[in-house]
């Protein structure tokens, strides 16, 4: 690796950790199958490549805060409405499907109010004795949220799927078999986004990362065209199956279309800023690559059905 300049490179370990900037990147600048550097690979080069990932991040990171505050919002509607306002209504696994897993995530949950000191649930248990469900939701994280509407029924989980993907609300039919689809399809989304969310929470890397969750292309084809993602390159490539790319399309499938708008200028600018130079584009290049993005993806997301 070239040092250029030993006083600044010394400044960017400072400033950065060894760990953090040469362990978690020197990967991705090896000779495929060794442990040497590419040819002309610079400790800058490693920096750079580093900003390039953490501002992605930071661009995305608000968006999946955005995704949590519609799921909760929808969820806590749902239960106050159709199960009930106290603890002990939507908290009796006996509303809920699949009374043995209900019991366990309930128990979970009531158990994180219990040993919760913090306002406002700790205001609400001093001066109600109860804890009605938008306090609660907006007090779980977004994995917690995920079990919480793993064991909805059919309604309730219909009426969220419904909130998340509402610019595509006309896919809804009438049918049974294929709300569930949707319904199960909204289960994935959720899972994927909220795996993505943690990483992006807590800096990890989002170069390499795929979701435990994988998409199925039969529900991704209602919401998308071939001009997002080919049946060839999701089956032969494993393209958006679990992998960023992945996690960008669900997340722009569940914005409006402002939204989704907002995010593509951002990206763009991201872009615009990491590819002024030949150097600089052939690292947002490797990026990209390495995250299984495809090169044209603004252009793809631009393809979405609004």
């Amino acid at each position: 690796m070239i040092i250029e300049n030993e006083t600044d490179a010394i400044n960017l370990l400072k400033e950065n950790g060894y760990y953090t900037l040469i362990n978690r990147y020197k990967g991705d600048f090896y000779i495929s199958n060794k442990s040497l550097f590419e040819r002309d690979t610079s400790i800058n080069d490693l920096y750079k490549y580093k900003l390039i990932e953490t501002d992605f991040r930071n661009i995305l990171f608000k968006y999946t805060i955005i995704f949590e505050q519609k799921l909760k919002e929808s969820i806590s509607y749902t239960l106050s409405k159709d199960i009930g306002i106290r603890t002990s209504d939507y908290l009796n696994p006996y509303n809920y499907r699949n009374k043995n897993k209900a019991k366990q995530i309930t128990g979970f949950i009531n158990k994180k109010i219990i040993d919760c000191h913090d306002d406002p649930v700790k205001y609400y248990k001093n001066h109600y004795n109860d804890i009605p469900p938008w306090v609660l939701v907006n007090n779980i994280t977004l994995g917690q949220t995920r079990m919480l509407f793993s064991m909805f029924k059919f309604d309730q989980s219909d009426y969220v799927a419904q909130q998340l993907i509402s610019p595509n609300k006309e896919i809804f039919s009438n049918n049974r078999n294929e709300r569930e689809e949707l319904i199960e399809f909204t289960r994935n989304i959720i899972s994927i986004i909220s795996d993505f969310r943690n990483t992006l929470a807590h800096g990890r890397r989002m170069v390499h990362f795929n979701s435990k969750t994988k998409l199925k292309y039969k529900s991704l084809k209602l919401f998308i065209t071939p001009n997002v993602i080919t049946k060839n390159e999701f089956y032969t490539d494993k393209l958006c199956t679990n992998d960023p790319f992945a996690f960008l399309v669900v997340l722009s499938i569940t914005m409006k279309s402002t939204q989704l708008d907002n995010l593509i200028i951002q990206l763009k600018e991201w872009e615009k800023t990491n590819t002024g130079t030949i150097n600089d584009k052939k690292l947002f290049t490797k990026f990209l690559s390495n995250s299984k993005i495809p090169q044209d993806f603004i252009q793809r997301l631009n393809n979405i059905p609004k």
